[in-house]
């Protein structure tokens, strides 16, 4: 049985675990997430200042700063960049002047 994808998905960019050296990168979970077909939205959580560059990472599609942001703020950047991804999906799935 397959179940339904999420529609947003959370990551921190930094996520430390106890068995590694290194924090795992949330941008690496993104692009993997892309690459295993996630069609949902992918929100980076960061305390960086390198938001802007976050956004252009495969599989990212929103930065939003961890601290300062009110959350009536976060859900209408969550809610606007989810309606501009579903929407991308349809116009690429739109036929095209040739495919009329």
């Amino acid at each position: 049985e397959r179940q339904a994808q999420a529609d947003v998905v959370f990551l921190d960019q930094n996520i430390e675990h106890e068995k590694r050296s290194e924090p795992l990168l949330g941008c690496d979970i993104a692009r993997c997430l892309q690459d295993e077909g996630f069609h949902g939205l992918t929100v980076m959580l960061t305390g960086s200042s390198v938001e802007l560059q976050m956004d252009e990472m495969d599989g990212v599609d929103l930065t939003l700063p961890k601290l300062g942001m009110l959350l009536d703020t976060v859900a209408e950047r969550i809610l606007r960049a989810l309606a501009v991804k579903r929407q991308g999906k349809i116009e690429d799935s739109a036929p095209g002047p040739s495919d009329v």
